[in-house]
């Protein structure tokens, strides 16, 4: 104890020193958005390194599920290979794909995220998404130089735009809009809420959700769930679809991310005409 004493005796000015310096640095960052970024980017930087080193030994260890992996892929891409010139004359706005790798996946919180291989030097920019060969997997929402972290599926702040299939009395089905999120429960359902059906019009279990294309962030029809129930409120009519996720959240290592050839055309559209209307 006397020993500590005096240790505080002869250090305080140092040690009051440091304390002061910790909290101005931290009100510093806290309040300056543009430090603050770029501290998280840092950040993000450095702890990929790690994650891509843990990343890189756990593979190792699982080589041979990995290249049953990429074969299937390959099976995967010589069928769309085989029907490229159909797939073409049915795209409306095209896109590229960037490969890429989880290094960090997390899937028991409230709020999971991932992190992938593919920085702003090979393109990536926040709000793009990322799928894999069965479907949506998240969307970007950071990016450093070499690594990107992003919202998974699996993130009660996600929220992904979507047609829901609905069949008439002929079967023939119709794509309605809707919003798919996650309750922060089970790793393999999600859930559209307040879901208005129109008269005359069915949902049939079973049947898959697919991404609606309204935005740049997907392409239109990437599988996303499969609608397992359906609940209607009494009070209001509304209905409550409950759907499992195609993507195994637990395993999925292999992503691509899309990209829209036409963004930065579509962007500037969109800049124009809020322009004009502010004008």
């Amino acid at each position: 104890m006397k020993k500590l004493i005096r240790f505080l005796k002869v250090y305080h000015f140092l040690l009051m020193f440091l304390v002061a310096e910790t909290i101005c640095l931290f009100l510093f960052f806290s309040n300056n958005k543009f430090q603050k970024n770029a501290i998280s980017e840092k950040s993000l930087e450095y702890s990929s390194k790690v994650y891509k080193k843990i990343d890189d030994f756990e593979r190792y260890m699982q080589l041979d599920e990995e290249i049953k992996i990429l074969h299937k892929e390959n099976a995967n891409l010589r069928s769309l290979n085989s029907n490229i010139d159909t797939l073409i004359d049915n795209i409306s706005v095209p896109y590229k794909y960037i490969e890429a790798k989880i290094i960090k996946n997390t899937v028991f919180n409230t709020d999971n995220y991932l992190i992938i291989n593919k920085g702003k030097k090979h393109g990536i920019t926040p709000g793009m998404g990322i799928v894999t060969d069965s479907g949506v997997i998240g969307k970007v929402i950071l990016s450093s130089e070499n690594y990107s972290k992003a919202l998974s599926i699996l993130n009660t702040r996600n929220s992904i735009s979507i047609n829901i299939p609905c069949r008439n009395k002929n079967n023939n089905i119709i794509m309605f809009k809707g919003d798919l999120t996650w309750k922060g429960t089970n790793h393999m359902n999600g859930v559209v809420e307040k879901f208005k059906l129109s008269e005359g019009y069915t949902i049939n279990i079973g049947d898959v959700i697919k991404t609606s294309g309204n935005s740049l962030v997907f392409p239109e029809n990437i599988p996303l769930a499969r609608i397992e129930s359906t609940y209607q409120n009494q009070e209001d009519g509304l209905l409550m679809i409950n759907a499992i996720f195609i993507n195994n959240m637990l395993s999925s290592r292999n992503v691509y991310i899309p990209v829209s050839l036409h963004k930065n055309e579509l962007d500037s559209l969109d800049y124009l005409a809020t322009d004009s209307l502010i004008r």
